[in-house]
């Protein structure tokens, strides 16, 4: 239950009303502001402030609004005109984000969201446009992390699924914003590693400490949405990716990745994917590295610098997402690797 206090002048309200309006609400929970309350999720107390002064205007009420919404030990701060409210509600606000600890700010927005470590501040700017069933934010520049971004996102509400389409440009981009602060050891197929042009395939061992628990993918059919992202490079532990260009679309309950490229241990990465929930669950990739330098492979993967020369590795996966345990038990795929 939250508290909301409202202060100001109101006039011929029955006519053509006339309102300055302070409103002050003080809310347990952002989910229910956002729509999207989870009782599983932890409270996420925020606070709301703003001023509203309005009066007719051409097909209903035209207003200047100024609006605070704190949370997470920041603020995000829409000052600007609406027009036509609320039949055919237009606005057009200035938009900024200020929040001093960015893996606060983004699990405030989405608890789901695996964002941790020391990331610094977020600092946002943008335009805020839009009406009934649009809103779009561009002009978008500033900061998420250490990570400079620029770019523009915009949001469809007028089909079955909300659709958001996000086209941005990043900086450096730490793996600590995907809940990935070090590179995890992977598991071992049976019969090792492929070697010398021969392939490899079966399925993975030691799958006694992945969960039972079924794997909620139910997010995949929420909305739907596409995303490009050009990034200088995209860190995971110890694995930088540099000049990544990523491109994903969620539509339909799966999740498409349909492009993930760049530079890594100086070789050319190419990734594809795709992952499908409901009855008929599946993940399946395709992966590439050609041309890498082996030293700094080896470097990363085994800290050790004795095998030299370039190589190249090329594969797929397949596997069913019901849980972590059947996900790893039914894993397979091939890989076939050739160097000189």
């Amino acid at each position: 239950n939250g508290k909301l206090a409202v202060k100001g002048k109101a006039a011929d309200v029955d006519t053509a009303a006339k309102y300055d309006l302070t409103f002050d609400l003080d809310h347990p929970d952002l989910g229910w502001f956002l729509g999207g309350a989870d009782e599983k999720a932890a409270r996420r107390p925020f606070t709301l402030k703003a001023k509203v002064k309005g009066a007719p205007g051409q097909g209903g009420q035209d207003m200047d609004v100024d609006a605070v919404l704190s949370f997470a030990g920041g603020a995000l701060k829409a000052k600007g005109k609406a027009v036509g409210v609320p039949a055919a509600p237009k606005y057009d606000l200035d938009f900024n984000a200020d929040f001093p600890d960015t893996a606060a700010f983004l699990r405030a927005l989405s608890p789901s969201t695996k964002a941790a470590g020391k990331l610094g501040p977020t600092k946002l700017v943008a335009k805020l446009q839009g009406d009934s069933t649009n809103v779009a934010f561009t002009g978008l520049t500033g900061n998420i992390g250490p990570a400079n971004i620029s770019g523009e996102a915009r949001a469809n509400y007028a089909g079955p699924r909300a659709k958001y389409t996000v086209n941005l440009t990043s900086g450096d981009m730490p793996g600590e914003f995907f809940g990935a602060p070090a590179a995890a050891s992977a598991p071992t197929p049976r019969g090792g590693a492929a070697s010398g042009g021969a392939a490899a395939g079966g399925t993975l061992q030691k799958v006694e400490h992945w969960s039972r628990e079924p794997i909620d993918l139910g997010w995949l059919l929420a909305n739907d949405a596409e995303v490009k992202l050009q990034s200088s490079s995209i860190r995971l532990g110890k694995y930088r990716v540099a000049n990544a260009q990523v491109e994903a679309v969620l539509a339909n309950g799966a999740l498409e990745l349909r492009r993930f490229t760049g530079k890594l241990f100086d070789g050319n990465l190419d990734v594809k994917g795709k992952l499908v929930g409901g009855t008929a669950r599946n993940l399946e990739t395709t992966f590439s590295l050609e041309q890498f330098d082996v030293q700094q492979a080896m470097h990363a993967l085994a800290d050790s610098d004795r095998a030299t020369g370039r190589a190249s590795v090329r594969g797929n996966l397949r596997g069913v997402p019901r849980t972590e345990y059947e996900l790893i038990s039914t894993l397979d795929g091939q890989a076939a690797i050739d160097g000189t």
